[in-house]
């Protein structure tokens, strides 16, 4: 969790010399505390249909989904007695920048980092007891507060690994799949980062494994009002156009030696960016693609293996519906 102590703790573990040589993945999780007047509880949130569709799998495993009462009465107090100090070390962005980037030079066999919202971390555990509830784990249009924080979650993993001596070699970016009424990872998001290409690029060149699990909605690309409310006019977030292509494109080419590349489409890309996804997305290096949850043409696929014909030895298709036909046949491959 982005939050200090768990930062401190992580510093810690870099330092020490043995358990510095046994972690292998760096993971930011989307869990956070949001403002307290857009304070809501499990049950406010399941008023305005948002809510965790892999509960019911959690329960079952024995794994607590609340503290207790989690009212905005019952826990309001307590929280705002902690929401001052998380805000105070958000604002600190520089201190949990150089933590994280002073652990990641620390760490010679970590080989993945990525953000997800799967776990629930020992930070976030601390935190809710000392509140009294679970902080949030939803990224969410309805709450303007998560959509900054995710966005901040994505600009701090690639300035740490922008400014840390120890190259990975795998990165994933998964959070929203199985969330009702959240998002996942937009391109909007990812060409936010705030660093010029080139430089991201020489960095970046070891990461030969990338899966990215990306919301297709054109209309929810862009920030809305409450989001851009919430950071200067100068911040890329305030970007009027949405042009979905060419920002994904455009990340994709900060990976200049990838190999194996898993594409997951949250929700179900119904034939809206897969169709121009295919004719300009080009990776050079590119020899395994899984792409999972698209509607698609034949014509539409080929052209796609099509643009790595020289370096492709794997397709993996998981809840791919081919919808049509076309001029180009199976054969082909």
């Amino acid at each position: 969790m982005l939050e200090r102590q768990s930062l401190q703790n992580l510093v810690e573990i870099s330092r020490h010399p043995v358990l510095r040589y046994a972690v292998q993945v760096v993971e930011l999780t989307t869990d956070h505390l949001v403002a307290p007047p857009d304070y809501m509880s499990r049950v406010d949130y399941e008023m305005c249909g948002i809510n965790d569709e892999y509960d019911c799998i959690r329960l079952s495993d024995g794994e607590a989904l609340s503290l207790g009462d989690d009212s905005y009465e019952a826990v309001i107090e307590r929280y705002r007695a902690e929401w001052g100090s998380y805000r105070d070390f958000l604002l600190t962005k520089g201190d949990w920048i150089r933590d994280l980037v002073e652990a990641l030079s620390n760490l010679p066999h970590c080989k993945a980092v990525g953000i997800d919202d799967g776990v629930r971390p020992w930070g976030s555990l601390r935190l809710g007891r000392r509140i009294g509830t679970f902080p949030n784990r939803f990224v969410t249009p309805f709450q303007a507060q998560s959509m900054i924080f995710a966005t901040t979650l994505i600009r701090t993993l690639f300035i740490g690994l922008l400014h840390s001596r120890h190259a990975v070699e795998r990165l994933y970016i998964q959070f929203g799949d199985l969330k009702t009424g959240c998002t996942s990872v937009t391109p909007r998001m990812l060409s936010t980062i705030p660093v010029s290409a080139d430089t991201l690029r020489g960095r970046l060149a070891a990461i030969k494994t990338l899966l990215l699990v990306v919301n297709p909605n054109s209309h929810e690309n862009t920030f809305n009002k409450d989001v851009k409310k919430l950071v200067s006019n100068t911040d890329p977030i305030q970007t009027a156009d949405s042009d979905c292509c060419p920002e994904f494109c455009g990340f994709l080419h900060l990976f200049p030696t990838l190999t194996n590349f898993t594409l997951h489409f949250n929700p179900c890309d119904q034939r809206q960016q897969f169709p121009t996804l295919s004719e300009d997305l080009r990776i050079p290096g590119l020899r395994t693609i899984r792409i999972e949850f698209v509607d698609c043409t034949k014509d539409e696929l080929m052209m796609l293996l099509e643009g790595h014909w020289d370096t492709l030895w794997e397709l993996t298709l998981e809840s791919v519906d081919i919808t049509g036909g076309g001029r180009k046949t199976w054969s082909l491959l």
